[in-house]
């Protein structure tokens, strides 16, 4: 659960959907905070010798294709591949420019790495791993912002790793 948006799992069941559907109704009967099932979807994974029109009947939102994202993160039953993560290094490089970073001194420059750039992938973390090579690329962009205020620095101009 996210805010206002949730991510059900169950089985590719009729009974078992019809109860969600029942749950989700009680639920806005009790809250006042009503299901619009419109502008909900189903993603079936891996249900190829399922048939899917009988199972999912009692749903009236949606049905989507897996793997898909959800609330901007790409949901997979494998590992995430370099192109999946290769936005997330991308959005973290052009936070850099608006900042002005060889404007501010290293203080201000730590502030802002310490508290914006490390936050940033904490939201992707919390639903997969990093790479080994995303956490490098991730480092090398703190730590070039850090000692520079650039985003590209060289090992030079780093007074520590």
């Amino acid at each position: 659960m996210y805010a206002d948006d949730s991510a059900i799992f169950i089985n590719p069941v009729k009974e078992d959907v019809e109860a969600i559907k029942t749950i989700l109704e009680a639920f806005g009967n009790v809250s006042g905070l009503h299901i619009n099932l419109h502008k909900s979807s189903i993603h079936p994974i891996r249900c190829e010798e399922t048939d899917l029109d009988w199972v999912l009947s009692p749903f009236t939102g949606t049905r989507g294709t897996f793997p898909c994202k959800y609330l901007g993160l790409q949901l997979h039953v494998r590992s995430l591949q370099k192109i999946l993560v290769q936005p997330l290094i991308e959005r973290i490089g052009q936070r850099l420019p608006g900042w002005k970073g060889r404007w501010l001194n290293r203080a201000g420059r730590l502030t802002l790495v310490s508290s914006v750039l490390s936050a940033m992938p904490t939201y992707h973390l919390t639903v997969f791993p990093l790479a080994a090579w995303a956490k490098k690329k991730i480092d090398k962009i703190k730590r070039s912002f850090l000692w520079k205020g650039d985003e590209n620095a060289n090992g030079g101009h780093c007074l520590v790793n």
